[in-house]
């Protein structure tokens, strides 16, 4: 039997990561795109091929016209849209039509979702519960909103770059990393959302012209650096999937959606608070056995024998090393506990113990490891090589205001 061939249309990032290993697992013939040549994806048995490709948040145009003569050349079966470019696929998905098959929302239903503004909106409209929130798009609405302990968030932004929080009576958490004036000028829009003590759960999702047709929840054990988590436990919760399904159902959602929620155990009732329109956490609900790549390429083929039923999460729990070296190198600034930690990890003690990797799955991609040591050495070498590695990442891939505003205008 040929081998359905799936090309992933970035490379550099956790989320192409986790897409390559419950693919390349699955037996598929896997191709990526990168705009470098160093990326986490190429150290991996399953990586195939890699086509370099411009970077689409600063080349968009050109982005795309690559893109499209890579499905035309190789006549791939599936395109999976993996990080912040799905929003740019979403607005040029027609002219893939002819050429693969590319799950993937309508630009009108990814845009309600790429903006935390009418994420929140929509929210408020769907009676689906959210802290509570504030939109200002002005300084003097910022200020009056803004109180200690609230968190502040631009419209646009991904992996906690846009999120600042207010620290007793001052603004300058925020006015240190952007220009707030400017940003209103350009038309931007700011969330001022209420603190809420809850426990952190994310879930990802595949849906079928607005049917929801896999999900998996988890639960973040430990935060890690840039509020990443570092672990996390998969748990179940019929209610947050009912308020799942209302919101795919709404959008008639087609594809990849992932959200954030805090839950809030005295009233049992889930705070929405963050949607990505994306690929999130695939190799994490495979190893918890909820399987969203098989369900996906059902879903992308047009299979209709896929499950009708949802799977239960098998509540185990995994964990991202790359993370906890992260945090330990920004808060602790030690190189020895850098290397006990790596130590824990090998021999599965302390909170590896039961616990599966996410990132790094050696024992079945062996070549996963040389990426891993690539940044265990670049901390060992400058412990502070992680803030600019993380910073510059996130940069490479996310689409700030300005760039997501060019692509609404640009011509299909």
């Amino acid at each position: 039997m040929k081998k359905i061939k799936i090309l992933l249309s970035e490379g550099s990032s956790i989320s192409s990561r986790q897409a390559l290993s419950v693919f390349g697992q699955a037996g598929y013939h896997i191709e990526l795109c990168s705009y470098e040549f160093i990326t986490m994806s190429r150290f991996s048995r399953y990586t195939k091929k890699i086509h370099k490709v411009p970077r689409p948040n600063l080349f968009p145009a050109e982005y795309i016209e690559s893109l499209l003569k890579i499905v035309k050349k190789n006549k791939f079966d599936l395109l999976i849209p993996v990080q912040e470019e799905t929003f740019l696929l979403a607005r040029y998905a027609d002219k893939f039509q002819n050429y693969t098959n590319l799950p993937i929302a309508s630009f009108e239903s990814m845009d309600q979702l790429q903006s935390k503004v009418k994420f929140a909106l929509l929210l408020e409209k769907l009676h689906i519960p959210s802290p509570n929130t504030q939109i200002v798009s002005s300084l003097k609405e910022l200020k009056a909103a803004a109180m200690p302990g609230y968190y502040i968030k631009t419209e646009y932004s991904t992996a906690s770059s846009g999120l600042f929080k207010i620290r007793g009576n001052s603004l300058d958490s925020i006015y240190e990393d952007m220009d707030v004036d400017d940003y209103f000028k350009k038309g931007g829009r700011l969330i001022v959302q209420q603190p809420i003590d809850g426990y952190f759960e994310m879930l990802a999702a595949v849906f079928d012209h607005g049917l929801l047709k896999g999900i998996h929840i988890a639960r973040r054990l430990q935060e890690g650096y840039k509020g990443g988590a570092t672990s996390k436990f998969g748990i179940n919760r019929s209610d947050v999937v009912a308020y799942v399904q209302k919101l795919g159902k709404h959008l008639n959602w087609h594809g990849y959606l992932a959200l954030e929620y805090l839950y809030d155990p005295e009233k049992s009732q889930p705070l929405f608070i963050d949607s990505n329109p994306r690929a999130v956490e695939l190799y994490t609900a495979s190893l918890n056995d909820v399987d969203l790549g098989k369900i996906i390429v059902d879903v992308a083929l047009g299979k209709k024998d896929t499950d009708t039923f949802l799977k239960q999460s098998a509540e185990k729990k995994t964990h991202m090393l790359m993370f906890y070296l992260f945090k330990i190198a920004n808060e602790k600034e030690s190189k020895k506990m850098l290397w006990q930690e790596f130590w824990n990890w090998l021999k599965g003690s302390d909170h590896y113990e039961d616990s599966m990797e996410e990132l790094h799955p050696f024992t079945n991609d062996w070549p996963s490891i040389i990426s891993l040591l690539y940044i265990l050495l670049g901390l060992t070498w400058n412990i502070n090589w992680s803030k600019n590695l993380v910073k510059k990442n996130i940069e490479k891939y996310s689409f700030r205001l300005e760039q997501i505003q060019a692509i609404k205008k640009m011509n299909t």
